[in-house]
């Protein structure tokens, strides 16, 4: 997780936005290293935080990289 931006709206409620990075090897070998731009929508319900909202997208710039 890269530049994690957290949001408190209310005391039952919060948002996350961060970069996601996954990093994997290729079917030659090659390690690849992905960015996805994601943000998640959290609420409080009795003691627990709950997820309610998800979203993932690629970065506007290129979003793979060969390491």
């Amino acid at each position: 997780m890269l530049h994690p931006h957290v949001h408190v709206l209310a005391d039952t409620a919060a948002c996350i936005a961060y970069t996601r990075v996954v990093q994997t090897v290729d079917r030659h070998g090659v390690p690849q290293i992905l960015y996805f731009l994601e943000t998640r929508v959290w609420q409080k319900c009795d003691k627990d935080w709950k997820c309610v909202h998800f979203h993932r997208t690629p970065p506007p710039s290129a979003s793979r990289q060969s390491v």
